[in-house]
């Protein structure tokens, strides 16, 4: 049975000036589900995510959450209900953990010098959640790459949204970080039924997490659908541009991808090596 839809966009065009960035772009994230979107730079990506969050508006089409046009929305109630990770984000403060986090309460009314007792249980909850009980009071600028993602999370978890919206949330992270990041977005899906709809460039790791994946080249979708049967030869090609070789993850049964030895730069550097 299919979940009813947290997120849908109905045949949206947008345009930064005269440069159209998405053409009749229609698409759908239901309740509980983690959507990965997948493109080569400049495909939309971003731009979709900011559109459905509203800091963007479209210049024909309808964006709905939970059923209701975003307009209809007051931006309260739209930050009660979707949370943004950003790329790399910026404080211009040297506040701590703590306080950042508890910043993410000023939906619900709440600012971070007036903490209540409610706000300190879910601001504990949040910190908790992303393995940071132990930096709370260290200062933001203090902190590694990584553990600054692990901040940027905690703030949007303690809007307590029913909508997770993540830019390129591996971005400059080693591969450790990159997993642990996944494998708790996958934890905080499953233990708050949270819907969760990530921007990357990264394939493999979207194949092994996500639910359901969506291509989207030059504004508009390639394919749509479990990893299974979106990650092929075809689509990767038509994506990206380029040839990639298709194997089964021994463990999950995942489709991953690799470069493709018909690479003639490869090709001509494994035959010099010989």
């Amino acid at each position: 049975m299919t979940k009813p839809e947290a997120v849908h966009l109905d045949c949206i065009n947008f345009s930064y000036g005269n440069g159209s960035v998405l053409r009749k772009l229609s698409l759908t994230a239901h309740e509980d589900e983690i959507v990965g979107i997948l493109g080569p730079n400049g495909a939309g990506k971003s731009t979709t995510l900011r559109l459905i969050i509203g800091t963007l508006q479209p210049s024909q089409g309808l964006v709905e959450i939970f059923g209701l046009p975003l307009d209809s929305y007051t931006h309260r109630k739209l930050a009660q209900n979707i949370a943004m990770v950003p790329q790399g984000m910026q404080v211009s403060f040297n506040f701590s953990v703590r306080e950042l986090v508890l910043m993410g309460r000023t939906p619900h009314g709440n600012w971070f010098n007036a903490e209540k007792k409610q706000d300190a249980k879910i601001v504990n909850h949040a910190i908790e959640d992303v393995g940071l009980s132990g930096f709370q009071h260290r200062t933001y600028r203090d902190l590694s790459g990584g553990e600054k993602q692990l901040v940027a999370l905690a703030m949007a978890l303690a809007q307590e949204p029913r909508i997770l919206l993540l830019d390129e949330p591996t971005h400059n992270l080693d591969i450790d970080h990159q997993v642990r990041f996944i494998t708790l977005l996958k934890q905080i899906n499953e233990s708050r039924n949270m819907t969760i709809i990530a921007v990357g460039h990264d394939v493999n790791l979207a194949a092994l997490y996500c639910d359901r994946i969506i291509l989207l080249r030059n504004g508009h979708i390639i394919d749509s659908g479990p990893p299974n049967e979106v990650i092929n030869i075809k689509n990767m090609r038509a994506c990206y541009g380029t040839d990639v070789h298709i194997f089964t993850h021994k463990n999950t049964g995942r489709p991953q991808i690799s470069l493709s030895t018909t690479n003639k730069l490869l090709t001509s550097k494994k035959n010099a090596q010989e």
